[in-house]
C-alpha cells in the first residue's frame, strides 16, 4: 500500500470517526490525559490473528469488511493510557465527555479500551469539521519554522491530519 502503519491504521478509519476521535483527543490532551491509540483500523486478516477480546473476521467496526465496507470505513479505535497514565483515567474521561464527540465505550467490563460511535455521529462530525476548518481559516499564517518545544507529533495532530 506505501503508508506507514500508523497512517494506515489512522487512515483506514472512516473519515467522520476521524474527526470524532480528533477532537476527542484534542480534548483529552488540554484536559492533562495522556492517551494514545492502541488499535485504530483493522482489516479482515489482521482482525483474524488479533489476540484477546474481539469480533468474528469481516464483523469488527474496526474495519471488517462485512460491517464497514473495509479501509477507509473503521468505526472503532482502542484507547489507553500513557506509560505512567492510569488506563481507568482515559476511559474514565471518554464515559464522563464521550457522547460530546459521539463516542462512547459500548462494552466497560468486557473490552474497556474499545471506543465506537453513537447517535448521529456523522452530523457531528460534519459540524465538528466545519468549525475546525472555519478556525483554520481565521488564523494567521505562521512564517516561522516550528519551535523545539512544538507538539506537532501527538496523537490528535496525526488524526487532524490523516482527516484533512
Amino acid at each position: 500500500m506505501g503508508k506507514t502503519l500508523q497512517a494506515y491504521v489512522i487512515v483506514g478509519m472512516d473519515a467522520d470517526f476521524r474527526e470524532l476521535v480528533y477532537h476527542a483527543g484534542k480534548a483529552m490532551d488540554a484536559a492533562g490525559i495522556e492517551w494514545t491509540i492502541v488499535s485504530g483500523f483493522r482489516d479482515d486478516w489482521r482482525q483474524s490473528i488479533a489476540s484477546g477480546i474481539k469480533a468474528s473476521g469481516g464483523n469488527s467496526l474496526h474495519g471488517g469488511s462485512r460491517r464497514t465496507g473495509g479501509y477507509g470505513h473503521g468505526q472503532a479505535v482502542d484507547v489507553t493510557g500513557v506509560e505512567d497514565t492510569d488506563m481507568s483515567d482515559v476511559w474514565k474521561w471518554i464515559d464522563a465527555n464521550g457522547a460530546k464527540y459521539g463516542l462512547y465505550r459500548p462494552m466497560p467490563g468486557y473490552d474497556p479500551a474499545h471506543i465506537q460511535s453513537r447517535g448521529e455521529w456523522r452530523k457531528l462530525a460534519a459540524s465538528l469539521r466545519q468549525a475546525r476548518i472555519k478556525e483554520a481559516q481565521m488564523r494567521p499564517a505562521v512564517s516561522e519554522a516550528p519551535k523545539p518545544d512544538d507538539k506537532s507529533d501527538d496523537k490528535a495532530s496525526v488524526v487532524a491530519a490523516a482527516a484533512q
